[in-house]
């Protein structure tokens, strides 16, 4: 080696050691990037399943439809704007006069990401 320092054939060969390294770890960073956007559609639409459910606990569960679903209701969280379905009574066993079987869908770019079931009814 010489002592005045790297020579260009050396230079390249580290050169290309360290691209190799770095490429070998481009597939972790895309993991990495997809499961933290995996979990902020998650999280934002737990948040969305959230605010139209609080809408519904402020009904007297009686006043809410016995059967079908709702139309189809766009809640922006942050920046994104998430699809959110109600569905009423699927399950009649856990429906009443003043009682209801809810399920919440929530769903981003086509698909559902969050859903949450729940009994409603107004205790006396």
């Amino acid at each position: 080696m010489n002592q005045r320092g790297l020579t260009l054939i050396e230079g390249l060969i580290a050169l290309g050691l360290l691209s190799i390294a770095l490429i070998s770890l481009l597939p972790t960073f895309q993991t990495l990037i997809d499961a933290n956007t995996f979990s902020e559609e998650r999280s934002n639409s737990l948040a969305a399943a959230q605010e139209v459910m609080e809408a519904l606990r402020h009904q007297d569960p009686a006043s809410l439809p016995d059967s079908g679903s709702s139309g189809i209701q766009v809640v922006t969280i942050g920046n994104q704007e998430y699809e959110v379905v109600t569905h009423f009574c699927q399950r009649d066993e856990y429906c009443g006069p003043d009682v209801r079987h809810i399920v919440v869908e929530v769903s981003y770019a086509g698909k559902v990401v969050y859903a949450i079931e729940t009994v409603f009814t107004r205790l006396r």
